[in-house]
């Protein structure tokens, strides 16, 4: 190489001199921009999915506010009334239970009823993401009931009717007892059921004269969290590993949201 190098003339010396520096100076600034593009465009996306995250952690937030926004509406509204209803004040009762037709009920216990029906209605009719609407009351709270639980779903909504509960196992649920323990209220973890969707239960107790009477229970669809291609939520950390996650502020209930990182590499999207 060396001798067939010396044997070239001067002209073709640098002729060739001038050819390999080009070459290597294009090929340094060919891979400059090349690294620098790859750079710009991994933190593009890198931004874009994280304003997508931003964007469904918003989204996530909205559904349980509304879920918490009707639970905290009926509650209120039962606290208030139970404060001062007195049953053995009241009329006779004349009137049928619209929970269960095999009891009478004072009109202030109707009237009670009919509030829970149309603000339940209202709630499943409105938002897709709210299941049902359920109010439980502690066995015997009111003299005549070994238990007492209504709730509103989506065929109850449909049929302008309330579905009732024919036993007190109510009371065995990890959000009754949780909300009846704490006398707080409680967001339960999300739960598969059996037709494959993921439901999650808000309660806030109903609490007369500093006295446990209940709770309200909202079942909202986990589910129906959004989803995309290049991000998702999860129930749990470990369900997204190596990648950044941002937990939902103003909640107990910890979603994961899961931004997935991407390399440009060889011109190709490859998932990192």
């Amino acid at each position: 190489m060396i001798q067939w190098f010396s044997q070239l003339n001067l002209v073709n010396k640098l002729r060739l001199l001038i050819v390999t520096t080009i070459v290597i100076a294009l090929t340094i600034l060919v891979t400059t921009i090349t690294l620098i593009v790859n750079s710009n465009n991994k933190e593009t996306i890198l931004n874009s999915l994280q304003t997508t995250a931003r964007l469904e952690g918003m989204s996530v937030q909205s559904i349980i506010e509304s879920a918490t926004n009707v639970t905290k509406d009926v509650q209120a509204y039962l606290n208030k009334t139970l404060s001062s209803y007195d049953e053995n004040t009241e009329l006779p009762h004349l009137f049928q239970s619209h929970g269960y037709r095999q009891y009478d009920v004072t009109v202030s216990f109707l009237q009670m009823e009919e509030y829970i029906m149309n603000t339940a209605w209202s709630a499943v009719s409105n938002d897709v993401n709210i299941e049902s609407v359920r109010i439980f009351f502690e066995p015997y709270a009111f003299s005549n009931l070994p238990y007492y639980a209504l709730y509103v779903d989506q065929e109850a909504t449909q049929q302008q009717t309330v579905k009732s509960y024919s036993t007190d196992s109510y009371v065995n649920e990890e959000f009754y007892i949780q909300a009846k323990t704490t006398m707080e209220p409680y967001t339960s973890k999300p739960l598969l059921r059996e037709d494959g969707q993921y439901v999650s239960y808000i309660t806030y107790p109903i609490i007369a004269n500093n006295q446990f009477l209940g709770t309200v229970t909202t079942e909202f669809l986990a589910s129906n969290f959004k989803m995309n291609a290049c991000s998702k939520t999860v129930l749990s950390v470990n369900d997204c590993p190596g990648t950044t996650e941002q937990i939902m502020p103003r909640s107990d209930f910890k979603i994961f949201l899961c931004v997935k990182m991407f390399i440009v590499s060889d011109w190709t999207f490859k998932e990192s």
